[in-house]
């Protein structure tokens, strides 16, 4: 599943042009939860700030900021959708698979 891109979120600024482009990444669906991606500059590098909702449901979502210090906003949102996709599989599985003997 491709994620969607959406104009949103947090504001980056592309090297090659004056334009201000604000775009979060959101992955609709991933095993009935809802991933939105933002990145965010810190320092020179970029972080990025996750929120995690599970889809038809008024819980409150899980809102995170993953500290990836990736040199691209894009790579620092890829870094936070695959630790987001990780954590949700945590939470459904109660935990990590037993190791193999």
């Amino acid at each position: 599943m491709r994620p969607e891109l959406r104009r949103c979120g947090s504001q980056r600024y592309d090297r090659h042009a004056t334009l201000l482009v604000a775009v979060m990444m959101v992955v609709p669906d991933y095993r009935g939860f809802r991933i939105e991606v933002d990145a965010v500059a810190a320092d020179g590098r970029w972080n990025a700030d996750v929120r995690i909702r599970r889809i038809l449901s008024q819980d409150k979502p899980n809102v995170d900021r993953v500290t990836c210090l990736k040199l691209t906003a894009e790579h620092a949102e890829r870094a936070a959708e695959i630790w987001a996709q990780r954590w949700i599989d945590l939470q459904l599985n109660d935990g990590p698979a037993p190791a193999r003997q």
